[in-house]
């Protein structure tokens, strides 16, 4: 009788051979179909391939601003914080301070990175950077025609309540807000 022999992971450098990848394109969304072959053979893998993004966990005297936009996959509006994605060329920081003021009006004084992550490693290889911002400076929103969005200025408690109560389903904004809480205890700006 054959012993079946143990696979031993040998780190983040073992990786399956792709045999086959083929790119589809479905409206404004790229899938990536892959045959991969592994220590137990050939097997399918494929993924959504989805641009670099932002989100921003901006505060106005001490106050975080969210918005509330009306997402068409689930026919109603969410509890979000400003986000978009990175254009060819563009740092993400810069991004994070021009959706900031796209969406909201606010103009980010300071920005401060709180890290990246991935929002569905096995699904996509979206990347998400994270930052928080001061703004001080309060003008009108500048939306896209497809852009439907309310500003909401609350309190911190406010905001963590409606997380708790699972209102803020934004997972860039649940992570944003995570990193925060992590990284500091005074609120942003106050050193």
């Amino acid at each position: 009788m054959k012993e079946k022999k143990t696979h031993i992971p040998g780190g983040e450098n073992e990786k399956p051979e792709v045999i086959k990848s083929e790119i589809k394109t479905y409206g404004r969304f790229t899938v990536r179909e892959d045959i991969l072959k592994g220590h137990e053979g050939e097997y399918p893998y494929s993924y959504m391939k989805i641009k670099k993004g932002v989100t921003v966990l901006p505060f106005y005297n001490n106050k975080i601003v969210a918005i509330r936009q009306y997402r068409h996959a689930f026919e109603k509006y969410l509890y979000e914080l400003p986000a978009g994605v990175i254009d060819e060329g563009e740092k993400p920081e810069n991004t994070a301070i021009r959706e900031l003021y796209e969406e909201t009006g606010f103009r980010a004084e300071r920005v401060e990175s709180l890290g990246f992550f991935y929002p569905s490693p096995g699904a996509t290889d979206e990347v998400i950077y994270l930052f928080a911002a001061i703004c001080e400076e309060r003008g009108e929103q500048h939306t896209e025609n497809s852009e439907q969005i309310d500003i909401c200025v609350m309190e911190e408690a406010e905001f963590a309540e409606k997380i708790s109560e699972n209102l803020f389903l934004h997972g860039g904004a649940l992570a944003a807000y995570l990193k925060y809480k992590l990284k500091r205890e005074a609120p942003i700006g106050e050193e």
